[in-house]
């Protein structure tokens, strides 16, 4: 059974929420665009100066974009969640005996997607005492977001539109006009803003694939001073002839994927 610790989305939303501690003015953030963009900086001064211009245009962004849609902290998605996954369900699907008990690791709280579907890849490499072997197990999860109600749909239309709005405003006004012209990437285009949905899936809307594959070591040391130096070779208990590889690199030609495989 894959078990997850969920907390509900309004009470995360409500923690991450960004208020302004400090209270935007359109005309003085213009004004002050306007002299430092009219400022000649000497070469030491330059990046701040750039510095300061680039912040004045966020802080204008930020102010009309936040007119209508509150920002939400980068934080939220960086949360995590821990879910936890029985490894001997997936032994007999890929006739691999030495999958079994209990995983846990931790995956993002949220899925985040722009599309319908979300996944996630986890891999963890552990030793089997019996054969003395490396094995990675990669674990893919994956969700599908239900529809979108049609009424959310409208509103994504709009805050798309909204964007190209804003941007265009900024286009007219000065000094703005005159910074995008100069700096076209100071502010990113509207046409690169995506539209991200977020949800919480419950356990039972996982899909969860996992694989695994024996990892085999030819343990070789190397100096590395301008050129690669043979320094020593030594054998694991999992090891494969490299006998002929090693051969052909001491010689002239080179070895390609191919000769290995």
């Amino acid at each position: 059974m894959e078990t997850i610790v969920i907390r509900p989305t309004a009470e995360l939303l409500n923690q991450f929420m960004v208020n302004q501690t400090v209270e935007l003015y359109e005309d003085r953030i213009l004004r002050a665009l306007s002299e430092v963009w009219a400022y000649e900086p000497r070469d030491n001064e330059r990046c701040k100066a750039n510095d300061a211009v680039k912040k004045l245009v966020d802080g204008w962004f930020d102010l009309k974009l936040g007119e209508k849609y509150q920002q939400i902290s980068p934080e939220l998605f960086e949360l995590q969640r821990q879910i936890t996954i029985d490894l001997s369900r997936y032994a007999t699907k890929y006739n691999h005996s030495q999958m079994r008990g209990n995983l846990t690791f931790q995956i993002p709280a949220f899925c985040v997607s722009e599309n319908k579907r979300w996944s996630h890849t986890h891999k963890v490499m552990e030793r089997n005492p019996q054969d003395h072997r490396d094995y990675e197990y990669e674990i893919e999860i994956s969700s599908e977001r239900r529809p979108m109600p049609p009424e959310i749909r409208g509103q994504a239309i709009a805050a798309r539109a909204h964007a190209y709005q804003v941007y265009t405003e900024a286009l007219s006004t000065h000094p703005l006009s005159e910074i995008i012209y100069h700096t076209p990437d100071i502010f990113s285009r509207p046409d690169t803003a995506r539209l991200l949905t977020l949800w919480q899936p419950k356990p039972s809307d996982l899909k969860i694939d996992v694989k695994v594959r024996q990892i085999d070591k030819d343990p070789i040391l190397v100096l590395d001073w301008g050129k690669p130096y043979l320094v020593t070779t030594w054998e694991e208990p999992d090891e494969l002839p490299f006998d002929d590889i090693l051969a052909k690199a001491l010689g002239e030609g080179q070895v390609t994927i191919d000769d290995v495989v």
